[in-house]
């Protein structure tokens, strides 16, 4: 939220306008259901593309992408180490709280710089990227599906060349899934066997590595 100010804030009581929504809603959330007025996307995440959306921008995603640049000058190999991590209690929020000097307000801070306020890991994955640079103008893409899907999914090349020993398929910790692989261009999958969640194929490319997001029902 942000103050008349339009400063960041934590206090509700100072809240004037919301800026980006970070909840993100459950996997099939449509705006515009019968609670809308309590569970609206409020703020720049309501306008932002990928937010709560699939590829071909419908809403119901239930996840939001964000990108990162980074400066890597002359660079040509990575090691990208990512974690989700999750905190019952946001830093700044405590520190805003702890301006006040009150009975209660002075026990909780006690009691936070007691506590083990480690974030929890809930998933992670390391990759190694090499810069190869684009060899052409034709855009690569990957498209699947159905997307959500109840396990049946047909993936579209576009751009790639493509080979079957390319394709891999992982869970959100980086464990790598097992799917039936075919010869075609067009391929078919199914990951009925999968429990419900959510995954990421990637393609290697001459190099260059292609992520893509699929939601099993």
């Amino acid at each position: 939220m942000k103050d008349v100010d339009e400063n960041l804030t934590y206090i509700l009581l100072r809240g004037a306008a919301y800026l980006k929504d970070n909840r993100i809603p459950p996997l099939g959330y449509i705006p515009g259901g019968p609670d809308e007025v309590n569970i609206a996307i409020h703020g720049s995440a309501s306008d932002d593309e990928n937010f709560n959306r699939f590829s071909g921008g419908e809403h119901g995603s239930g996840a939001d992408i964000i990108n990162y640049v980074i400066p890597v000058n002359s660079a040509t190999e990575f090691n990208v180490f990512v974690k989700v991590c999750y905190q019952t209690l946001d830093p700044h929020f405590a520190e805003n709280l702890f301006e006040y000097d009150t009975p209660q307000a002075n026990t909780f801070e006690t009691m936070y710089g007691q506590a083990d306020n480690e974030p929890e890991i809930i998933a992670e994955m390391t990759a190694h990227v090499e810069m190869t640079g684009i060899r052409d103008s034709e855009k690569k893409e990957l498209n699947f599906i159905p997307n959500p899907t109840n396990g049946k999914i047909k993936i579209e090349y576009h751009g790639l060349e493509y080979s079957v020993e390319n394709l891999s398929l992982f869970d959100l910790s980086g464990a790598e899934m097992p799917i039936k692989k075919s010869d075609s261009g067009v391929q078919d999958i199914d990951i009925s066997s999968l429990p419900s969640g959510v995954y990421i194929f990637r393609y290697l490319d001459q190099g260059e590595n292609l992520y893509g997001k699929v939601v099993k029902r």
